[in-house]
């Protein structure tokens, strides 16, 4: 489990901010890991907690960015940009309606955002639009352990839902979990079963399979988190024979379900015949 997330912050780190500094990338990598731990803690700011520690590790991660982004907007005004196509220049380019950038605290929300959610020959997107099953394996796997566990609402307006009054004002919470693993909606639904997006039985409602959210938050960075997730899916299987070394391990919930023991595996290169 620690392999696979230190994959996927390398490959974010290197579309989004393009970062050649090995030390920064590992001091960020800390970070992120305490700042994501934070996002499902209790929200009290005091010394020791999870909570405490996430928000101060979210301040280094933005100090750390700062003079990144300085730099880099310094080298746009200059026409010499070292790194043209990550995501940060992009952004630093940008420009809102009235013609204006985008103010610093803009960019390093987003691009916070989109990270807390190879050597070998680089997938084509050719290849990617053709992984039509290994796409159903990845729908399945969110649908039992959705990437986005749930978030707040405020409540518009006084409401009722089976039986429960829910006054205007009021934060909800609510948890994709919920009608993920629902029987009326998906078909015993504690099974893996990634046919089930192939042909449906009946039609899934709307609002019920939410791996990303919805609305106005719906994760902007769904696109790219589908094309990572089926590009490792594909290098993984196709380069590696692999096995688990506990297959007793029990999963235990973080609050999300996650191996006890990390997920300890043994690799070994697969022979390919050219």
């Amino acid at each position: 489990m620690v392999f696979m997330k230190k994959l996927s912050y390398e490959i974010a780190c290197n579309v989004l901010f393009d970062i050649k500094d090995e030390h920064t990338r590992e001091a960020m990598f800390v970070d992120f890991t305490l700042a994501f731990k934070a996002i499902h803690s209790l929200p009290i700011n005091l010394p020791g907690t999870t909570f405490w520690r996430g928000q101060r590790a979210r301040a280094r991660i933005v100090d750390r960015m700062i003079p990144i982004m300085n730099k880099r907007r310094e080298e746009l005004s200059k026409g010499v940009l070292s790194s043209p196509n990550d995501m940060l220049s992009c952004l630093l380019a940008l420009r809102d309606d009235n013609h204006q950038p985008l103010d610093d605290d803009l960019i390093t929300d987003n691009l916070i955002f989109f990270i807390s959610k190879g050597r070998n020959r680089r997938v084509t997107w050719a290849e990617i639009q053709k992984m039509k099953y290994t796409w159903r394996v990845a729908q399945e796997l969110m649908r039992m352990i959705p990437p986005l566990f749930g978030s707040f609402r405020k409540a518009l307006k006084e409401t009722n839902y089976e039986g429960y009054d829910i006054p205007k004002g009021w934060q909800v919470y609510w948890a994709a979990y919920g009608t993920h693993m629902n029987d009326d909606i998906f078909e015993n639904p504690h099974k893996f079963d990634p046919s089930r997006f192939e042909n449906p039985p009946k039609i899934i409602p709307p609002y019920s399979y939410l791996p990303f959210g919805t609305g106005l938050h719906y994760y902007v960075g769904n696109e790219f988190a589908s094309i990572e997730t089926l590009t490792i899916i594909h290098n993984f299987v196709k380069m590696y024979e692999w096995s688990q070394v506990n297959p007793e391990e029990v999963i235990t919930r973080q609050p999300m379900p996650y191996p006890s023991m990390g997920l300890p595996i043994k690799m070994k290169p697969r022979c390919i015949i050219p």
